[in-house]
């Protein structure tokens, strides 16, 4: 068996020639067992940093190795406390327990030896031998022998795991260095030549056999600043020792490309003061700087595209304090960016927003929140409002303590304008559906009226009284039939005769009824262009447009005034119709009716041409005048607007696309004379007495009548008929089959028979069911049986209906 004096020398050759702390461990194990029995041997470690035990190097028969834990009440943790050894036998085993010293962990040992591990005083680990068997115990000797050879134990313990530790901390540092891309020097000034790190010799592209001198540095540094480094590195720094701090660029060696980096360097002086060293960090910063161009290339196009911007770009603090404005904000509300930073925004607001918004933006600023598309109302610096679509987001600072706010504000006045245009548009339209809807039910009805009025007129012996509730009865109906016409003309489903006519003659022609129309108390005067002013629309429409106009002008001065015609020709330009929804363009035909009246609101102005609106007592308006205008103008391809202030007259602008083709003649007028005749026609009509009312018209007028409920019933009626059919009368809409398919199938079978159509529905029905051609025959109901007669003995005759 070796000495003990020996053992400890071969420990620490172990040390020297061990790689690391693992072959140490197991070299120590090696020559404690020459010492004595050492099957079960371990060498736990204490980190108090951590407060942790771990077993680096644990050969044991029956336990695995442990992992690392915090301290218990192990023996190991017993030696570490108290920092004496301790030979456990199972009698002081025992005597531990009782006394709560330990708790047993793991197998049970017979004998069980440990010694601490002691540096600078303090125990750091547990040297430790354990048997199970019988024939190996240890004793007082065996424990000696450990604590005499622990301590050399101990010193190569805390020798190698400070050699591992500065191993790894170099590892560290290179491989930061090489991540920062960050080499180290250090510069001999007297010589001029430099050491440096790999990494250094990376970033500048050489290797050992470079010159690591002056010159050599100075080479590498990029042509465009090598003399100002140069003159920096010897006159500033070396001169007057100034700590080197430069970002400059390189050319690196080999590969030849540019590189920025950032050089760092402390000078060491001697004990006279003269600078013998320099040591320094040498950093890759080239990505940075490509970052940092970007960005300012990004802040840079940001900057250009907030001040180009037609929105106002602008931030705000916490308080809503401008901060920022960019120019955009003078051509939207009229102030220079200057005059809002510093002022709070809400000042700005319009009085019925602000208490709003205030307390919106308070919960959004509780919330760190921001908003989008929220729509203020701004003042402007004249003092009117613009209506300002705004959206914002929140700016927070690195604690994430909410800074402000930054956005941008869009002028929407324009858009909301247009947009109401619409919805007023959309509105008219959608009432215009009902009122075609309840217009063609009355001309059923008022069509079955009028006929009965009329046959009652020709074929009754009538007293005088009679005679003139007759009459009472037909003005009623005709004022009726009045109504229906204007629910149509505004609906724009009136079936209209379009010609091509002359403005000015239109006006003239009307001169004398419109001066009776407005009455002597006004003042009616005509300012014509000199030349004619030719438009295409219906005529009846026309005057109906200019009466209505009247009366409207009539009815705003009743203590009497002025009523102005005036008719010109005026060019609108492309931009201006595209702006306005609704508004044509070109040469247009400039109708101007105005007045002296008592004007209107901002409110009622807005709802003019609405339908049923009216500002007249109860009983002395419909509320279709104005309206019946708007749709006449939009029938007939125009535009139509009015201006009003209250007690300052109201002005109506209608624009027409001009017409360049001669004025069309008038029709003649129509005669008042009922013709007879003995052809066979066939009526299709779907309202039963409108069906009945027509076969008594016809065969009062000497016709052979066949009827038929639908287009279905028709073809029956027809197939069982063996003579000839002269004419097919049949309304347009009808279930099952309508007037169009039913006379297109009967000219199979009879390609001579005649047709003529009628129909109370509106013009978009019609139009639907095939029949716009105004060639073909139609007659619009109402009509009375004089007016049917006529008709169907034109068509029969090949005369136009």
């Amino acid at each position: 068996m070796p000495s003990v004096q020996a053992a400890v020398y071969r420990i620490s050759e172990a040390a020297h020639a061990a790689s690391g702390l693992q072959s140490l461990f197991g070299a120590i194990h090696g020559i404690v067992g020459e010492l004595m029995p050492a099957r079960n041997f371990y060498i736990a470690l204490y980190d108090a940093a951590t407060d942790t035990i771990s077993f680096p190097y644990f050969v044991d028969e029956y336990d695995p190795q442990p992992a690392p834990k915090k301290p218990g009440k192990g023996l190991t943790e017993y030696v570490l406390r108290t920092g004496r050894s301790a030979l456990v036998t199972p009698d002081v085993m025992e005597q531990l327990e009782r006394l709560g010293e330990v708790e047993l962990i793991g197998a049970s040992s017979i004998d069980w030896v440990g010694v601490p591990l002691v540096s600078d005083g303090r125990p750091f680990g547990v040297l430790v031998l354990q048997t199970y068997t019988e024939g190996e115990r240890y004793g007082e000797a065996e424990k000696s022998v450990l604590e005499f050879v622990s301590t050399q134990i101990a010193m190569v313990i805390k020798r190698k795991s400070a050699e591992e530790a500065l191993r790894g901390s170099e590892r560290l540092l290179q491989q930061s260095q090489k991540v920062a891309m960050l080499g180290s020097y250090a510069l001999d000034v007297r010589s001029g030549v430099w050491t440096s790190s790999t990494v250094l010799d990376e970033i500048f592209g050489i290797d050992e056999a470079y010159p690591h001198d002056v010159d050599g540095w100075a080479a590498i540094v990029h042509p465009d600043v090598r003399s100002a480094m140069l003159a920096y590195f010897t006159q500033e720094m070396l001169a007057k020792k100034r700590r080197f701090n430069r970002e400059y660029r390189i050319v690196r060696r080999g590969d030849g490309s540019e590189r920025w980096v950032h050089g760092l360097g402390d000078l060491e002086c001697d004990s006279a003061g003269q600078v013998v060293r320099m040591v320094g960090t040498i950093q890759d910063i080239t990505e940075r700087k490509l970052t940092e161009a970007a960005l300012l290339d990004s802040e840079e196009k940001f900057r250009s595209f907030v001040e180009a911007t037609t929105d106002w770009v602008w931030s705000i603090d916490s308080d809503g304090v401008h901060t920022y404005c960019n120019p955009a904000v003078t051509g939207i509300l009229g102030y220079d960016p200057e005059e809002l930073v510093g002022k709070a925004a809400f000042a700005f607001m319009h009085p019925d927003d602000r208490v709003m918004i205030e307390r919106q933006f308070a919960e959004l600023v509780a919330e760190r929140r921001g908003w989008r598309n929220l729509m203020v109302r701004w003042q402007r610096k004249d003092g009117s409002y613009r209506f300002l679509e705004s959206s914002a987001v929140p700016i927070l600072g690195v604690d994430g303590r909410l800074e402000g706010y930054r956005g941008v504000d869009r002028d929407v006045t324009e858009r909301r304008r247009l947009e109401e245009q619409l919805q007023h548009a959309q509105k008219m339209e959608t009432v215009g559906r009902l009122a075609g809807g309840v217009a063609h039910d009355f001309n059923n009805i008022l069509t079955v009226i009028l006929s009965h009025v009329a046959l009652l007129k020709e074929e009754l012996p009538l007293s005088d009284a009679t005679q003139q509730d007759l009459d009472e009865i037909q003005r009623a109906v005709e004022r009726a039939v009045g109504l229906t016409s204007q629910l149509l003309a505004f609906a724009r489903r009136q079936i209209i005769e379009p010609r091509v006519l002359d403005v000015n003659a239109l006006v003239l022609n009307l001169d004398r009824m419109l001066r009776r129309l407005i009455g002597e108390d006004i003042e009616l005067a005509t300012v014509l262009a000199p030349l004619p002013l030719t438009v295409r629309a219906d005529p009846s429409q026309m005057e109906q447009l200019l009466v209505n106009l009247a009366v409207n002008s009539r009815d705003a001065m009743p203590d009497g005034g002025r009523l102005t015609i005036e008719t010109s020709v005026v060019n609108v330009e492309v931009e201006r119709a595209a702006s306005t929804p609704g508004m044509v363009s070109g040469d247009c035909v400039r109708l101007v009716v105005r007045d002296t009246g008592w004007g209107m609101s901002p409110d009622t102005e807005e709802h003019a041409f609405e339908p049923f609106y009216t500002t007249k007592e109860t009983g002395k308006g419909t509320g279709l005048g104005l309206a019946t205008c708007y749709a006449i103008v939009k029938q007939s391809g125009g535009y139509i607007s009015v201006e009003s202030e209250p007690q300052a007259g109201a002005r109506f602008e209608i624009l027409l696309p001009l017409v360049r083709e001669a004025e069309e003649p008038a029709r003649a007028a129509e005669a008042t004379e009922s013709p007879r005749g003995t052809e066979t026609i066939l009526l299709a009509e779907d309202e039963p007495m409108l069906r009945r009312i027509g076969v008594r018209v016809l065969e009062r007028q000497g016709y052979r009548v066949l009827e038929a409920a639908n287009g279905v019933e028709a073809l029956r009626v027809a197939a069982g008929h063996a003579g000839r059919i002269d004419l097919l009368l049949t309304d347009v809409v009808m279930p099952q089959m309508g007037g169009r398919e039913l006379a297109d199938r009967l000219r199979v079978d009879r390609p001579g028979i005649k047709v003529l159509f009628t129909s109370g529905y509106t013009n978009d029905s019609v139009v639907r069911h095939g029949v716009t051609d105004h060639s073909v025959p139609f007659l619009q109901k109402p009509f009375v049986p004089s007016s049917l007669a006529r008709n169907v003995r034109a068509v029969l005759d090949g005369e136009p209906a």
